[in-house]
């Protein structure tokens, strides 16, 4: 849940979205799993959680991230800071 309660999470889900249209990144579904981002948001911060991979293999014993995606990432990030 964004900074500021159900009132505001259709804006911030419109601007996520605006975001990321701009960098060219395809919107993810909501997904079943937790990272820090969930304190800076009720800090008040707007959160991005981006990576490579998928949360399919993620915390596995089998876990990988293909290098194409980490390549895609390394390009994204960098989209993203400029």
């Amino acid at each position: 849940m964004p900074a500021g309660g159900p009132g505001r999470l259709a804006e911030a889900r419109a601007a996520a979205a605006a975001l990321a249209e701009r960098l060219g990144l395809p919107p993810g579904d909501p997904v079943d799993f937790w990272t820090e981002a969930a304190l800076f948001s009720a800090a008040g911060c707007d959160v991005l959680v981006y990576g490579p991979g998928s949360i399919d293999q993620a915390h596995t014993a089998g876990e990988y991230v293909p290098l194409a995606d980490l390549v895609e990432a390394a390009t994204r990030y960098r989209a993203i800071l400029s």
